[in-house]
C-alpha cells in the first residue's frame, strides 16, 4: 500500500471541501418530516409558517403563536419547538455567485465551472443560509444556530476576493458566523442563567434540552386505561423576552450583505411537536458526510492510529493508489465485452420482466460488474440520465439476492430439526449464514429518490406469469392498492419504522362477528 497519512489528509480536506461548497437542497415537501425522525405519530399536526419580502402573513401568524407560549413552567404531553430556516434562496442564484467568484481568482478553471454550474443549475432547487430554534416558551436557543457550510464558503470566497487572503475551511467559518449572529443580535444575553448542571442537581431524573428542564412525570389515564407520558417543563432563561419574529428578516439580511449577494430569499418556520428529550437534528443544512469526514480528519492530525486503523478496508482500497487492474473499455473493446456478458457469468436472480423488458447488453454488463465484486472493492458507479434503466438494474440485483439467498436456504437438510436461529439479548435471530449478504439497503440524500425505488417494486408488474406474495400487506404499508408483493419498504424516518412494524404485527382484521380487531400476525409472515 502507498496510500500515506499525509496524501489521506489532503484527500480528506479536499473532499470535506467539496462536500461543503456543494449545496445541500432543501425540499418544502421534506422540510416538516425531516425535523424530528423521532417525531411520534401520534403527535399534534405539526405547522409551517412561511414568508418572504412582500408578503408577511406567515410572520404575523408566527409571532401570534409565539405570543401564545406559557410563562415559566409547563406541564405538556409534547415538547414545543420551532425550527426557523434563515433564508432560503434558489440554488441557482447561489451557485452563479459562486461561480462569478471562482472565475476571478482562477481563470483558469472554466472548464471544471461549466461543469460545475451544468451539474448544480439543473434543479429548481432552494438552499437554506441558516437555522436556528425556538423553544417551548418561546424564547431564543443560544447553541441552536447553524450556518450552512455552502453559505460559509461563498462567504469566505468573497473576502478573498477582497483581500486575497489564504481561504479558511468552511466549517470554522460557520462557526465564527454563527458567533456573529449571536453576538449582533443578542449581545444583551445572559449567559449566567441557570446552567445545566446546576438544572440537573435539583431533579437527578430532569434533562436539559433547548434551554429547558425536562422532567418525565407519571401521566393521566387514557379512555384504553394507559397511562400517558408527559413532562414537566421549566424555563432556563426566563429574564429573556419572547422572540421577535422580525429579527429573522434582519439575520437574513445580515448573511446576504456578508456573501455580497443580492438575491430574493424566504423564511421557513416549522412548529414541532416532539416526545424525545434529545436534540432534533437539523439534516437539511449540510451534507452529512461533513460531521464523519471532520472526524477522520481529526484522528488523521492527532496521528491516534495508522490509517489502516482508522478506515475500512473498503475506503481504505478505495483511496489507495497502488496500481490497479488495467482499465477495460468495452465499447472499443469486444473481447472484454464478451468476457464481462458471458452468459457462464450471468447473476442467477432475474426480475421476471417481459420478455421486451430483458436488459440490453450494456445492463447485463452493469449487473455482471456488480455481481462479480469482491468483498473489499464493491464499489460499482452506474450514471445515466432519468429513463435510461438505472432502476430496472436495481430490480436485477433485488431478484439476484432474493435468488441467491434461496439456494443457501434449499441446503438446509431438515428444516424441523437443525438449528435455524441463535438466541440474543434482544430475542431469536436468524443464524448469520442465513441472513448476512443478503440484506439491500437503498440510501441517498434526497428522501423521494429512495422511495421513488422502494415504492416501485411492490408495483412494478410485467410479470410474465401472475405473482403475488403478501400484496396485502404491501397495499396497507403504502396506503394505496394494486401491489403484487412486499419486496421493499421505505424506512429511514421514525415514522415510517412505526407504519412497517404496525402494519406487520399489529394489523386490523375482522373477528367472527365482523368487529375489527388487532391481530398479531408474526406467525403468518415468518
Amino acid at each position: 500500500m502507498n496510500t500515506e497519512t499525509e496524501k489521506l489528509k489532503k484527500i480528506f480536506s479536499l473532499w470535506r471541501d467539496i462536500e461543503c461548497l456543494t449545496p445541500f437542497e432543501i425540499h418544502e415537501n421534506d422540510f416538516e418530516s425531516l425535523l424530528d425522525p423521532n417525531n411520534s405519530a401520534h403527535s399534534p399536526r405539526s405547522s409551517i409558517f412561511k414568508w418572504d419580502e412582500k408578503n408577511n402573513r406567515g410572520r404575523t401568524a408566527f409571532q401570534h403563536e409565539l405570543n401564545k407560549s406559557p410563562v415559566g413552567t409547563d406541564t405538556a404531553e409534547h415538547i414545543t419547538v420551532y425550527t426557523i430556516c434563515a433564508g432560503v434562496i434558489p440554488t441557482e442564484l447561489y451557485v452563479k455567485r459562486v461561480e462569478e467568484l471562482l472565475r476571478k481568482l482562477r481563470p483558469d478553471c472554466s472548464e471544471f465551472l461549466k461543469d460545475y454550474s451544468y451539474e448544480q443549475m439543473r434543479s429548481n432547487g432552494r438552499i437554506a443560509l441558516g437555522g436556528f430554534r425556538v423553544n417551548h416558551f418561546g424564547k431564543f436557543v443560544p447553541d441552536s444556530i447553524h450556518i450552512s457550510y455552502a453559505f460559509a464558503y461563498l462567504i469566505e470566497l468573497s473576502r478573498m476576493v477582497k483581500d486575497r487572503e489564504k481561504i479558511a475551511d468552511p466549517v470554522s467559518q460557520a462557526v465564527s458566523v454563527a458567533i456573529s449572529i449571536q453576538s449582533r443580535f443578542w449581545p444583551e444575553l445572559d449567559t449566567s442563567i441557570s446552567s445545566a448542571e446546576d438544572a440537573q442537581a435539583e431533579l437527578p431524573d430532569s434533562k436539559i434540552l433547548y434551554q429547558m428542564k425536562c422532567r418525565r412525570m407519571k401521566g393521566a389515564k387514557t379512555r384504553d386505561g394507559k397511562s400517558r407520558r408527559i413532562m414537566q417543563l421549566n424555563d432556563l432563561s426566563p429574564s429573556l423576552p419572547i422572540f421577535d419574529a422580525n429579527i429573522v428578516d434582519e439575520i437574513v439580511k445580515f448573511l446576504l450583505k456578508e456573501a455580497e449577494l443580492d438575491v430574493p430569499y424566504e423564511i421557513w418556520v416549522a412548529k414541532q411537536f416532539q416526545v424525545s428529550t434529545q436534540p432534533a437534528p437539523m439534516p437539511f443544512m449540510n451534507s452529512p458526510y461533513v460531521v464523519e469526514i471532520e472526524r477522520i480528519l481529526a484522528l488523521l492530525k492527532d496521528n491516534f492510529a495508522s490509517p489502516e486503523d482508522i478506515l475500512s478496508k473498503i475506503t481504505y482500497s478505495i483511496l489507495d493508489d497502488s496500481p490497479g487492474p488495467d482499465r477495460k473499455d468495452i465499447l472499443t473493446s469486444p473481447k472484454a465485452f464478451a468476457d464481462l456478458a458471458n452468459p457462464k457469468h450471468f447473476n442467477l436472480g432475474r426480475w421476471p420482466n417481459l420478455i421486451q423488458h430483458y436488459l440490453v447488453p450494456l445492463q447485463q454488463a452493469a449487473v455482471e460488474a456488480i455481481c462479480s465484486c469482491d468483498d473489499y472493492s464493491p464499489v460499482v458507479s452506474i450514471s445515466g440520465p432519468p429513463g435510461t434503466g438505472k432502476t430496472e438494474i436495481v430490480k436485477e440485483l433485488v431478484a439476484d439476492v432474493v435468488v441467491r439467498r434461496a439456494f443457501v436456504l434449499s441446503k438446509i437438510k431438515n428444516i424441523g430439526v437443525e438449528e435455524l436461529f441463535d438466541d440474543i439479548a434482544e430475542g431469536l435471530a436468524l443464524k448469520s449464514e442465513f441472513s448476512e449478504d443478503f440484506s439491500i439497503i437503498v440510501a441517498s440524500n434526497n428522501n423521494n429518490a429512495v422511495e421513488n425505488i422502494t415504492k416501485e417494486l411492490p408495483y412494478s408488474y410485467g410479470f410474465e406469469r401472475q405473482t403475488f406474495y403478501f400484496p396485502e400487506l404491501a397495499d396497507e404499508l403504502n396506503h394505496t392498492e394494486g401491489a403484487w408483493g412486499l419486496i421493499s419498504a421505505a424506512l429511514g424516518k421514525g415514522i415510517n419504522w412505526q407504519r412497517f412494524y404496525k402494519t406487520l404485527f399489529r394489523r386490523k382484521t375482522l373477528d367472527s362477528n365482523g368487529t375489527k380487531v388487532k391481530k398479531l400476525i408474526s406467525k403468518d409472515i415468518c
